[in-house]
C-alpha cells in the first residue's frame, strides 16, 4: 500500500510507500516539518527524523521501493529496444545505468537491513587469481587493522551514522524546496513542451526525495541498534571476552606454551651436551664447543618461534600471525643496521675478544675475575659480600681482561680487618660489597665509604701485623752514652714493662737505636712489631711505648729537653 501527500501549488501527489500506518504518519509528520521548515528559512533540525516502528515496515517499504526501480528499469529496456535514434539511446542508457545502480543499492539496503546490521563489505571481495605483494601484504595487515579498529569501531560508527543523519536531513530539506519550486514552474508555464520537461524532472526529484527518506530510515535503524541499552552492550562485552578466552586467548596460550616448551627442552639438552663439551681442557677443542654452543642456542631460539608461529597458523589466528611477523621483520631490520655490533660481540661469547673467561677485569673500578661469558656475562669478586655481578654483553665489550697470578689480593681488606685510612680513621671493616664499604671506629659509631673511595684512601690493612715507630730526645749531656748504652737500656726497660700489657701476646719484636742529633735534642727511634691480633689495641700500644719511654728516663735520670731559641747579639 502507499500513502500520498500534496506539495503546495501543484496537482499532482508525491507517493512514499510504506507498510503500515504508524510508519506512515510518522513520514507524513517528518516531511510536513521539513516543508514548513522551508517555507519559513528555517535552520535544518538536528535532532532525528522518525523511525520505523518494526523491522518489517522497514523491510516492506525497501520491498516496495525496489519493485519500483524494477519497473522503471523494465520500461526503459524497452525504450532501448524500439528506438533507433543514437543521441537518444545514449540518454536511455545513462538513465538505464542509474536505475541499475539505484535497484543494487536498495537491494543492498534491504539485506543490510535483514541481516540486522551485519557489515556485509568483508563479504564482497573476491580472491584474484595469481601472485600481487601488495595483495598479500595487504591480507596480513587487514586482520590487525580490523582488530585495532574494533577498539573504538562502536563510537566511530556512531559518530558516522549521526553525520549521515544530518546530511540525509539537510539534503531532504533542499529535496523539498525542489519539488516545490517545480510544482509552482509547473502551474505557471503555459508551453507544453516545457511543461512536459518539467513534470519530467518534478518525477525524478521525487523519485531521489524517496531514495533520501529511504536512507535516512536504514541511517536511523542503525543508529538505534547502535545506541542499544547498556545492559545489552554488558552482555556483548561478557560474550566478547568469554569468546577472547575460547579463541584467541586460547591461541596465544597455546603459542607461548608451544614456544616455552620448545625453549626449556632444547636449552636444556644443550647445557646438558655443552657440559660434557667443556670438561676438555684443551683450548682448540673448548673453542668449538664454545661455537657449537652458541649455534645451538640461535637454532634453539629460531626453532621455538617456529613452533609458536606453527600453533597460530594450524589454529588460523592470521592477526596474532601478522603481528609476529611484523615484530621479526623488524628485529630482522634492527640485527642488519647492528651487524658490526653483534659481529664484537660474537667475538666476546666465543672467547676471542678483549674479555676472556677465567681473567682478571677491572670493573667500576673494581678488580673481577670473569666466570663466564654469555649475553649476561658473570663477574666475581670472592673477597667482596655479592661480589657476583651478571654484568649485559654491551658493558663487557667496552673492558680488556689479563691474566693474574694467584697470589693477586682481590681486596685490600676483609671483613673484621682492622684499617687505618689517609684520613686517619681507625676502624674495623663490618661490611664491604662493591658498592660500599662500612667501619666500626671509636665509641662503637659506624662509618660508611663508597668502594671506590675506600680505596682512594689507600688503606692500611693492621690484621696482617703492624708496627709502631715513635721518635724520642734525650738532653745533650747524655751524649757520651747515647750510641750504645741509653738505647740497649731503653729496649730492657720497654720489653720488661710489656710482658704486663694485654697484648703482650702478640709482640714480636722492639728496637731502640740512635736517629740522630736535632737541634734540641739527640733523638731516639722506638720500634714495635706486633701481628694482626694485636690490631685492635693500635692505639693503646701507641700510648705504652710514649708512656714507657718517659718512665725509663725517669727511672735513669736521663733528662727530656725542650726546644730552646739561642739569640745572637752583635757586639
Amino acid at each position: 500500500m502507499s500513502w500520498t501527500f500534496p506539495l503546495a501549488h501543484h496537482k499532482e501527489t508525491t507517493e512514499i510507500p510504506v507498510a503500515r500506518p504508524s510508519a506512515m504518519l510518522n513520514t507524513i509528520f517528518f516531511i510536513l516539518l521539513l516543508t514548513c521548515s522551508v517555507m519559513t528559512q528555517a535552520q535544518p533540525a538536528k535532532e532525528p527524523g522518525p523511525v520505523p516502528d518494526s523491522l518489517e515496515n522497514q523491510l516492506l517499504h525497501l520491498y516496495e521501493s525496489i519493485q519500483s526501480t524494477r519497473s522503471s528499469l523494465e520500461k526503459i529496456e524497452k525504450k532501448i529496444s524500439r528506438t533507433g535514434d543514437d543521441l537518444q539511446r545514449r540518454e536511455l542508457e545513462a538513465e538505464k545505468a542509474q536505475l541499475a545502480a539505484r535497484l543494487s543499492g536498495l537491494l543492498r539496503s534491504f539485506e543490510q537491513v535483514a541481516v540486522s546490521g551485519v557489515d556485509l563489505e568483508r563479504f564482497s571481495s573476491e580472491p584474484s587469481p595469481g601472485f600481487n605483494w601488495r595483495k598479500d601484504l595487504q591480507d596480513i595487515l587487514d586482520p590487525i587493522l580490523s582488530e585495532l579498529k574494533r577498539f573504538t569501531e562502536r563510537p566511530r560508527a556512531i559518530e558516522r551514522l549521526r553525520t549521515q543523519r544530518t546530511e540525509l536531513q539537510s539534503r531532504i530539506y533542499m529535496a523539498v524546496e525542489a519539488t516545490q519550486q517545480l510544482a509552482v514552474l509547473i502551474e505557471q508555464v503555459e508551453s507544453p513542451e516545457i511543461k512536459k520537461l518539467l513534470v519530467k524532472l518534478d518525477r525524478k526529484w521525487r523519485e531521489r526525495l524517496n531514495d533520501l527518506v529511504t536512507q535516512l530510515q536504514l541511517v536511523e535503524f542503525q543508529l538505534q541498534e547502535k545506541l542499544a541499552p547498556e545492559d545489552e552492550f554488558a552482555a556483548r562485552s561478557i560474550e566478547q571476552i568469554r569468546n577472547f578466552i575460547t579463541g584467541r586467548g586460547l591461541n596465544i596460550l597455546l603459542a607461548a606454551s608451544a614456544f616455552a616448551v620448545t625453549f626449556l627442552l632444547l636449552t636444556f639438552l644443550g647445557k646438558f651436551f655443552s657440559g660434557r663439551l667443556y670438561r676438555s681442557r684443551q683450548k682448540e677443542k673448548r673453542f668449538w664447543a664454545r661455537l657449537l654452543s652458541i649455534t645451538f642456542r640461535a637454532f634453539t631460539g629460531i626453532l621455538a618461534l617456529l613452533s609458536a608461529m606453527a600453533v597460530l597458523y594450524y589454529r588460523g589466528d592470521w592477526f596474532i600471525l601478522g603481528l609476529l611477523v611484523i615484530f621479526l621483520v623488524a628485529a630482522s631490520w634492527t640485527v642488519r643496521r647492528s651487524l658490526p655490533k653483534f659481529i664484537g660481540e660474537a667475538r666476546i661469547l666465543l672467547n676471542l675478544g678483549s674479555v676472556r673467561e677465567k681473567e682478571r677485569v677491572f670493573y667500576r673500578g673494581l678488580p673481577f675475575r670473569v666466570e663466564s661469558l654469555n649475553l649476561f656475562t658473570t663477574l666475581n669478586n670472592p673477597a667482596l659480600v655479592g661480589g657476583k655481578l651478571h654484568v649485559p654483553i654491551e658493558t663487557i665489550r667496552t673492558l680488556e681482561s689479563r691474566k693474574y697470578s694467584k697470589d693477586e689480593p682481590w681486596f685490600p681488606t676483609k671483613i673484621n680487618d682492622y684499617v687505618i685510612l689517609d684520613d686517619s680513621t681507625f676502624g674495623r671493616v663490618t661490611l664491604q660489597t662493591p658498592e660500599v664499604v662500612t667501619l666500626e671506629v671509636l665509641g662503637g659509631s659506624t662509618k660508611t665509604y663508597r668502594t671506590v673511595d675506600f680505596i682512594d684512601q689507600r688503606p692500611r690493612n693492621l690484621s696482617h701485623g703492624f708496627g709502631l715507630l715513635i721518635t724520642f730526645g734525650v738532653d745533650y749531656c747524655l751524649q757520651a752514652a747515647i750510641t750504645r748504652d741509653i738505647p740497649r737500656q731503653m729496649q730492657e726497660f720497654i720489653t720488661e714493662h710489656l710482658s704486663q700489657e694485654p697484648f703482650a701476646a702478640f709482640h714480636l719484636d722492639t728496637q731502640v737505636e740512635f736517629k740522630s742529633a736535632g737541634s734540641s735534642a739527640l733523638e731516639l727511634i722506638l720500634l714495635s712489631k706486633f701481628s694482626g691480633q694485636a690490631a685492635p689495641h693500635y692505639w693503646s700500644i701507641s700510648r705504652f711505648l710514649q708512656r714507657t719511654a718517659v718512665d725509663a728516663c725517669n727511672t735513669h735520670n736521663w733528662n727530656i729537653p725542650f726546644t730552646q731559641l739561642t739569640l745572637h747579639f752583635p757586639k
